[in-house]
């Protein structure tokens, strides 16, 4: 499935055209609203893979900060903490 960009146009409504005594020359009228898809261009397409590779390493890395940073809150719980781990700890919840 190819990527593409949803561009919205929303309702609008045209004015009657009147002429000087009031009388109406073109009726008014609405245009009901609607969308586009607009595909994606191989640049974009490429830009965008690029960013979901990157946007998963962040999470990668955002998961495996956390599971570190509760490595070391249990070991400070349970006492078995050592003086090296509580300096990394530290510096991870400054």
């Amino acid at each position: 499935m190819s990527r593409k960009h949803t561009v919205s146009y929303p309702k609008s409504e045209i004015e009657p055209v009147l002429d000087d005594n009031g009388e109406i020359i073109t009726p008014g009228y609405a245009i009901p609203s609607y969308q586009l898809d607009i595909p994606f261009t191989p640049d974009e397409e490429l830009a965008r893979d690029a960013e979901e590779v990157r946007s998963a390493l962040r999470h990668q890395e955002a998961q495996m900060a956390e599971t570190r940073l509760n490595e070391l809150q249990n070991k400070l719980r349970d006492d078995t903490i050592t003086f090296d781990e509580l300096k990394a700890y530290m510096r991870i919840t400054l």
